[in-house]
């Protein structure tokens, strides 16, 4: 009988489960050592939203399918460290806070439509946010976290010091309104959907020299001066929970896609 080296048997199920991550919960019953190699990449992607909710974090998933739903504490506390990305889509602010709370190795955060707008719990997700020590994509909707920010958007709050892509879902053209966008220092990529005009894009160049690509979602218009700027691109919106889920499971979601594009605004 022909033994693998541990580290090649080790690859191999890794890829394996890369590739046909369906069959995950099948090999986590092979052996003890085999669970250990593929339980992180079953949970490396969190998703609600939908009729799909993975990997199950309430206990009804189990018992009752219908509302109103409980978390599962105990299952979150034992997968929560090998999340790497989380989307939720018309979740419960409580349901987020506590699901932050435990997933503590998070890299991307993607907020769609939080259900029962609670300015009290928003800002305990804010706080948990600000507790990840790797996160660094972000997808929000202002209005969801600052329903009354004002004239200035707060984008010098801790909660952005560590971000380098970041997905603003409504934002506001006002040049006003992102005169704060200079305190994110580490920020690469932005991903905006206003219609906006040349004096808003060169602003926000010029607002942020570290932005590699400042990405515009969405049917329109962009005017820039000639000659074009290169870090400018247009991007399709993506709006399916599907290909969000689909497009971070295979590594190649809408930043890597527009690392790979030629198509620049002009």
């Amino acid at each position: 009988m022909v033994v693998l080296p541990f580290e090649l048997e080790k690859k191999i199920f890794e890829i394996a489960v890369l590739l046909h991550p369906e069959c995950a919960l099948q090999l986590v019953l092979v052996a003890h050592y085999i669970r250990e190699w593929v339980e992180p990449e079953i949970y490396r992607v969190l998703r609600t939203g939908g009729e799909r909710v993975v990997p199950p974090i309430y206990k009804e998933e189990y018992e009752h399918p219908r509302p109103p739903r409980e978390l599962d504490v105990p299952r979150l506390q034992r997968f929560g460290p090998h999340v790497r990305h989380a989307m939720f889509f018309y979740c419960p602010w409580r349901d987020i806070v506590v699901v932050l709370q435990h997933c503590t190795n998070l890299q991307n955060v993607a907020l769609w439509s939080p259900r029962d707008r609670s300015e009290a719990l928003a800002q305990s997700a804010i706080a948990s946010l600000e507790a990840l020590p790797y996160l660094r994509q972000l997808t929000f909707e202002p209005r969801d976290f600052f329903p009354d920010c004002g004239l200035s958007f707060p984008f010098d709050i801790p909660m952005f010091r560590n971000i380098t892509h970041l997905d603003i879902i409504h934002t506001n053209a006002s040049l006003e309104w992102w005169s704060k966008i200079s305190s994110l220092r580490k920020l690469s990529h932005l991903l905006i959907q206003p219609n906006a005009t040349t004096g808003f894009v060169d602003a926000i160049l010029s607002a942020c020299p570290t932005l590699q690509k400042l990405m515009f979602a969405g049917p329109y218009a962009i005017k820039q001066a000639s000659p074009p700027d290169k870090r400018l691109i247009h991007v399709d919106l993506l709006s399916n929970l599907n290909l969000w889920e689909e497009s971070v499971r295979n590594g190649e979601d809408y930043w890597i896609a527009a690392e790979k594009t030629r198509y620049t605004v002009t």
